[in-house]
């Protein structure tokens, strides 16, 4: 008990020698007594998957050189908020010299075609710009415009997405034809064709099952609209080969 005790007296001890060396530093600057002013040397930024550094930091426009504690956290805070693929931010003081921003962003499900340019879908089906943004590693949603978004076609993307994902699938493009049937197009370069948005889970699971008994780079297409019967087309390549 005594041990504890001592050790957080030694704690306590120490911040307070931090706090009273930051305010002396901090009133000094203030009142011109000789102090040297504490300044922003640098700016760090984490928890960007798609946002481009140079946008968060162009948004959050903190001055390197700058006093560190007459930098308005808050202000750049509200507009690193203000991107359409933040979700949260949260900026604070390291001293002696660095602002660290920690931002989480919204989660991107799909890219769409809006006119001459892109735009991110979140996974609760709102179109949003890609300003600033990297695409890499989003799958493509097609046969899909702005002009022709729907909530109904963005759930059953979604649901899509979603059910690859859980048997260890990653899809490179989505489609939605009118009808509602879904295709899409895995990393691999394989097509699944999954039909009408229904028992997706299991349609999945039987494209892994097909996938994991086939030779790598065999097969054009996986057709599991009807998951109890399994069409897929072998690559002419790889018919040729057998033959």
């Amino acid at each position: 008990m005594q041990g504890r005790r001592r050790r957080a007296l030694r704690v306590a001890a120490r911040g307070a020698i931090v706090l009273i060396a930051v305010l002396l530093a901090w009133q000094g600057a203030r009142l011109g007594l000789g102090f040297v002013p504490l300044r922003v040397q640098e700016v760090q930024v984490t928890g960007i998957q798609h946002l481009n550094r140079e946008a968060a930091l162009a948004l959050a426009d903190v001055p390197l050189g700058a006093r560190i504690f007459q930098v308005p956290l808050n202000q750049a805070a509200a507009r690193l908020a203000a991107h359409p693929a933040v979700q949260q931010v949260r900026i604070s003081r390291h001293l002696p010299s660095t602002i660290r921003i920690a931002i989480t962003e919204r989660p991107l499900a799909f890219l769409i075609r809006c006119g001459e340019r892109d735009c991110f879908v979140d996974g609760e089906g709102n179109v949003l710009p890609t300003d600033g943004c990297a695409t890499g590693g989003v799958p493509r949603l097609l046969g899909v415009r702005c002009a022709g978004w729907s909530p109904h076609r963005a759930k059953a993307a979604l649901a899509c997405l979603g059910a690859l994902t859980q048997h260890g699938l990653e899809a490179r493009q989505v489609s939605v034809a009118p009808s509602g049937a879904i295709g899409a197009r895995l990393t691999s370069g394989v097509l699944l064709k999954m039909g009408l948005p229904k028992d997706l889970p299991e349609k999945a699971l039987c494209a892994r099952l097909c996938l994991a008994r086939l030779p790598p780079g065999s097969v054009e297409y996986i057709d599991v609209s009807s998951f109890t019967t399994i069409v897929w087309k072998p690559l002419p390549e790889a018919t040729q080969a057998r033959q």
